[in-house]
């Protein structure tokens, strides 16, 4: 997928938030953080550029 379409939105948003997170829990230090934050944004600015994101199953049991 491109920055340009759509389905880019979830991954960008859930990549801030993660990072953000990631912070919280002091695994990245804020000065870290940005510098990633800027990198993947820098990326994403690129063209041509293109994110590829392992599949999500979602499995729904039912107890009988």
């Amino acid at each position: 997928m491109s920055p340009r379409e759509f389905t880019w939105q979830w991954p960008a948003t859930f990549f801030d938030s993660g990072l953000a997170r990631l912070v919280e829990l002091g695994y990245f230090a804020g000065e870290q953080a940005a510098s990633i934050q800027d990198t993947f944004r820098s990326a994403a600015a690129a063209p041509g550029v293109r994110m590829v994101t392992p599949g999500v199953m979602e499995i729904i049991a039912v107890r009988e």
